[in-house]
């Protein structure tokens, strides 16, 4: 079995009254790839960001690699960001037009 590199629950992304994420419950395993689907402003990219530390979240937690991201150095969690090769993580944006 795969270590889980990033496990995130309940994490959502509120701007106002506004929900941008919510109650996303996700484990990505090392090597393991994905791909993430929708439609335009549904959130992908906020998703991302957030996995990658370049924005806060308000709700839930994210965990890279069983320590909670707000523990962790900003500057080890920014090396998920993008590209994630150095996990081994390949994550796939595909943007869907009608």
């Amino acid at each position: 079995m795969d270590e889980r590199i990033i496990t995130t629950r309940g994490l959502g992304c509120q701007s106002g009254d506004r929900f941008l994420l919510k109650n996303i419950n996700w484990e990505i395993e090392e090597k393991s790839r994905w791909i993430i689907l929708g439609m335009n402003g549904c959130g992908k990219t906020t998703l991302l960001s957030m996995l990658a530390g370049y924005q806060d979240y308000t709700h839930g937690d994210i965990f890279y690699r069983g320590v909670n991201y707000r523990q962790q150095n900003i500057l080890e969690i920014t090396y998920i960001g993008f590209p994630m090769g150095r996990l081994n993580i390949e994550i796939l944006v595909c943007h869907l037009s009608q």
